[in-house]
């Protein structure tokens, strides 16, 4: 665990400070702000403005971390910024710190006008924390990393709302006004300078209603900097498919089964993409569910989010440091659960069609599983 933003700071400097050379919007939360940044970068490049990405993890490729104009940064440009970084980072900058700096580097030799930024875990030590003030936002609070983040979540709301910074505004969807997680960002922001805005949607509203309040609450807030700058871009409809990111609720068709692909990894991003689900109308009855996780991850409450909710969890084997399939499925028969464990991945995708029935599968549990199962999907897929 990291317990300075020091290292970053230091290896900012040697590359000449690039955050300092565009405005920035930084996104943290439990669930939703990759999504949320994404929606935000889209549409100011709608309106005119040159516009970047930062997000994590990946996928399926380093590239995708960093999006120039909504297009994947060119291979070599990436290069130049990593090399670059590398070429002047001390042995106390993590792998994170250099993939953020580079990010940093990028934006400003390209001439990014707003660099949208995703925090990577918590907010306050985390690397994309070396921006200067500006308009900062927390999608929502749950457990998730407690043995870094806290065991509360108040104490993650602490280390979330804490990348508010003076003169900055914080945005925030998380809840009520007595909500407690709520109420530690609207003090953090305070004490740390900043305005605080509201911005929850509701307890009714979808994932994405979700995504999408929040959105345009920090639009609205960057046209105070930039009226070029309109929430009002987000009405497309188009403009928001396409700002969805890989394996975010991310849909396809294979074999004539609906699959949805989410790398939800905590119980309530579980349950909010199952909620979501439930108001498609294309997605009719009970998913039948590939699932994989890492071995540290809460397992057993991840998969009691599916009691009651689906037919057969399906457990593949698909990388060597994730949970052994055995495990997942005894842990699922536990909870009373339909469980199959199998050794191999593409088997697993159709006999999950095979068992789906009129119903329709989720490939979730952690964004690298989805990572993992995507290019099966892609290449399988009857259509995206």
């Amino acid at each position: 665990m990291k317990v300075d933003l020091d290292p970053i700071r230091r290896l900012s400097r040697r590359l000449g400070s690039p955050e300092t050379r565009f405005r920035a919007v930084h996104v943290a939360g439990t669930k939703g702000k990759g999504s949320t940044a994404a929606l935000v970068a889209a549409a100011a490049r709608a309106c005119g403005v040159a516009t970047g990405l930062y997000t994590s993890p990946h996928v399926e490729h380093w590239n995708e971390r960093i999006l120039l104009g909504g297009v994947p940064v060119a291979p070599d440009l990436f290069a130049a910024g990593l090399e670059r970084t590398l070429d002047v980072a001390d042995e106390h900058a993590t792998w994170f710190d250099c993939l953020t700096a580079a990010a940093f580097w990028v934006f400003a030799h390209e001439g990014v006008e707003l660099a949208v930024v995703e925090a990577g875990l918590g907010g306050r030590l985390d690397s994309t924390n070396a921006l200067p003030a500006g308009v900062a936002a927390v999608t929502n609070i749950d457990l998730e990393h407690t043995e870094v983040l806290g065991s509360t979540r108040e104490a993650i709301a602490f280390e979330k709302a804490s990348i508010a910074k003076p003169g900055g505004v914080l945005v925030s969807g998380i809840g009520p006004a007595d909500d407690p997680a709520q109420v530690v960002a609207e003090r953090v922001a305070r004490d740390n300078g900043a305005r605080f805005v509201d911005a929850w949607a509701g307890s009714r509203a979808t994932l994405d209603v979700r995504n999408l309040t929040l959105a345009r609450a920090i639009l609205g807030e960057c046209a105070q900097h930039d009226p070029r700058l309109e929430p009002s871009a987000l009405d497309d409809p188009a403009l928001r498919a396409a700002a969805r990111l890989p394996a975010r609720f991310e849909r396809f068709v294979y074999r004539g089964v609906p699959v949805v692909l989410d790398g939800a990894h905590v119980a309530s991003s579980v349950r909010a993409v199952l909620d979501e689900a439930g108001l498609d109308g294309t997605l009719v009855g009970s998913p039948t569910v590939l699932f994989g996780a890492r071995p540290d991850k809460a397992i057993e409450a991840l998969l009691g989010e599916f009691v009651g909710r689906s037919r057969v969890v399906i457990a593949p084997r698909w990388d060597v440091r994730t949970a052994a399939p055995e495990e997942i499925a005894a842990r699922a028969a536990d909870l009373g659960l339909n469980a199959i464990a199998t050794d191999d991945a593409a088997r697993a995708l159709g006999l999950a069609a095979s068992l789906a029935g009129a119903g329709w599968i989720l490939v979730t549990g952690s964004l690298h599983f989805a990572g993992a199962l995507r290019p099966l999907l892609r290449e399988r897929a009857d259509r995206p």
